[in-house]
């Protein structure tokens, strides 16, 4: 959805690059071009960390660089619950992989969500911040973030399939929008904060768990979102190529 500085710039523009297909509903009158939203290169050129075990379920909880509390208590509530759950299967005699979490928190909550993964004896790596970001994406299977546009392409670029729960108070709900369009092409899945409880989040993680094949389609269509090249195609529209 455009803001109120693109949507009154757009009246004087020949073109304006948009990321999304969707954008340019709001924008009838206006030549529009797709380019994608440019992320940093370095950002799919990640690699595994070798501390986590070759054949883990890892879950990135990306609360955002300044946290997102809700996300936050969800996030680790549920996976704290799957982990109970594996638990009480491996103790049935049935076969689980190990469970592991790399959350980024933001500094308010960092201290109490070290806490809970440590109290259920749930490895995880947790920082405030997470400086290798790359690295993590590389090493999930699974991501649970926000949906500004900058998260929904870095994830686009690294092909990692997402569980998409957008800001309520976003203006003019964009991040509902920007999930909405991710989850019409099969990449990810739309949670809505107000919906989502601990367990009912559990219960979906595990069933993806469960289901590597589902997984794998849609990490498969997320990377048909990528725009690797998308700052090369607003430098070709800008030059009039």
């Amino acid at each position: 959805v455009p803001g109120k500085a693109v949507e009154y710039l757009s009246r004087f523009a020949d073109t304006v690059a948009i990321s999304f297909e969707t954008t340019t509903r709001y924008l009838p009158n206006v030549r529009t071009v797709r380019t994608g939203l440019p992320v940093r290169a370095d950002i799919s050129a990640g690699t595994r960390f070798p501390f986590i075990p070759a054949n883990a379920f890892v879950v990135f909880v990306i609360g955002g660089s300044q946290g997102a509390h809700a996300v936050n208590d969800l996030a680790s509530s549920a996976l704290v619950l799957l982990k109970g759950m594996l638990d009480e299967r491996a103790a049935k005699g049935g076969t689980v992989r190990p469970l592991y979490v790399i959350h980024q928190t933001g500094v308010a909550d960092e201290g109490r969500i070290l806490g809970a993964y440590a109290g259920a004896s749930l490895p995880s790596r947790v920082h405030a911040f997470e400086h290798e970001m790359a690295n993590a994406f590389a090493s999930a299977d699974f991501v649970i973030a926000r949906a500004g546009a900058s998260t929904c392409f870095e994830l686009a670029a690294c092909g990692k399939p997402a569980l998409l729960i957008p800001l309520p108070s976003a203006m003019r709900d964009h991040q509902h929008f920007n999930a909405e369009a991710f989850a019409a092409k099969g990449a990810a899945d739309e949670g809505i904060q107000s919906k989502l409880a601990p367990r009912q989040l559990a219960l979906y993680l595990l069933n993806l768990y469960d289901k590597p094949e589902r997984l794998a389609a849609m990490a498969e269509k997320m990377k048909a979102l990528a725009t690797p090249d998308a700052a090369g195609r607003v430098s070709e529209i800008v030059e009039g190529k």
